[in-house]
C-alpha cells in the first residue's frame, strides 16, 4: 500500500536532520518486499527521533530481530526479521519478504502488527512527529487526547489490523517526553 510518501515530506518532520538512504546493493539479500526497498533506498530514515521511538538499523548493515537481541526472548516468527526501530519497550521490525512491520515486546514471545508495510510505519511516524510540533508542557489534558484520537483515527483508517493499544502507547509516551 502507497502513501505516496516522499523524502521531502520526512525531511519536514523531522526538520534539520539527515535523512539516511541506504544504497540498493547493501540491504540484506532476504530484503525482497518492494516497496521496502524502495523507502530504504529512495526515501530514507531519519537520524533522530520521534520521542521514545529511535530509528535503527540504517547506517550499517541491517539486524535480523535475533541478531539484536542476541539471546534475549524472541517471537519465533520475528528471528529473522530486520530491525528497524526501538522504543524503550519493543522493537519493531519488518518481514523482508511481506514488507509486514511488528512490534515485538522486550522479554516476551509474542508480537502485534504495528503496520502494513516500511511506507507506511513511517508515514505514521512522520505525522507523529509533526503532531507533537504543536505540543508543549502548556498544552491542556483534553487537547492532547484529541491529538491522540486524530492521529489513532488516522491509523486505523490507513491499516485497519493496527495495534491500537501499542500504537496508543507510543503516542502517549512520546507527548510525555514533549511536555517534560
Amino acid at each position: 500500500m502507497s502513501t505516496g510518501l516522499k523524502r521531502e515530506q520526512v525531511a519536514a518532520a523531522f526538520p534539520g536532520d539527515d535523512i539516511t538512504a541506504v544504497p540498493a546493493g547493501d540491504l540484506p539479500d532476504g530484503l525482497t518486499d518492494p516497496v521496502a526497498r524502495r523507502v530504504l533506498t529512495e526515501i530514507g530514515f531519519p537520524e533522530s527521533v520521534v520521542g521514545c521511538v529511535f530509528f535503527e538499523g540504517v547506517e550499517g548493515p541491517m539486524q535480523t530481530l535475533a541478531e539484536f537481541r542476541a539471546g534475549e526472548q524472541t517471537p519465533a516468527e520475528l528471528a529473522g526479521d530486520y530491525l528497524v526501530a526501538v522504543t524503550d519497550t519493543a522493537s519493531i521490525c519488518l518481514n523482508g519478504s511481506t514488507g509486514e512491520c511488528r512490534f515485538a515486546p522486550t522479554g516476551s514471545d509474542t508480537s502485534a502488527h504495528a503496520a502494513a508495510d516500511l511506507e507506511l510505519l513511517l508515514t505514521f511516524l512522520c505525522r507523529l512527529r509533526t503532531a507533537l510540533f504543536d505540543v508543549s508542557a502548556d498544552t491542556p489534558d483534553d487537547e492532547l487526547d484529541r491529538v491522540e484520537e486524530r492521529l489513532v483515527a488516522h491509523y486505523r483508517a490507513a491499516d485497519g489490523a493496527i495495534a491500537e493499544a501499542d500504537w496508543r502507547w507510543i503516542i502517549r509516551r512520546c507527548i510525555g517526553e514533549v511536555r517534560l
